[in-house]
C-alpha cells in the first residue's frame, strides 16, 4: 500500500536523490481526509503545504484536516485557500 511505501528506506532514497538533482521537489497527494497517503509522508518531507478548496470545503473538514497534519507531522506546515472563482472574494 502507499503508506507503507513511503515509511520504507526507498522512498527516503528517492527524495534524497531529488533533493540532490533539483531545487524543489513537490509531491502531490489525496486529499489528507479522504485517503491516508499523505500523512505518512510529512515526516519525511522538509515542508507540508496544505490546500484547502475555497467555499466547498466544510470548516469542520479544513480544520480536522489541520489537526492530523498538526498531530502527524514533523515538517511545518502552511495553509492555501484556493479560490474556485473570481466571485468567491465575498467570502473572505
Amino acid at each position: 500500500s502507499p503508506p507503507d511505501l513511503f515509511r520504507t528506506g526507498r522512498m527516503s532514497s528517492f527524495l534524497a536523490a531529488a533533493r540532490e538533482k533539483y531545487d524543489l521537489v513537490l509531491i502531490d497527494t489525496p486529499p489528507v481526509m479522504v485517503v491516508s497517503d499523505a500523512l505518512p509522508l510529512t515526516t519525511i518531507v522538509d515542508k507540508t503545504i496544505h490546500v484547502i478548496r475555497w467555499v466547498s470545503t466544510r470548516r469542520e473538514v479544513a480544520r480536522a484536516a489541520r489537526v492530523s497534519l498538526a498531530n502527524s507531522s514533523s515538517a511545518p506546515f502552511d495553509h492555501i485557500r484556493r479560490r474556485r472563482r473570481a466571485g468567491a472574494r465575498r467570502h473572505a
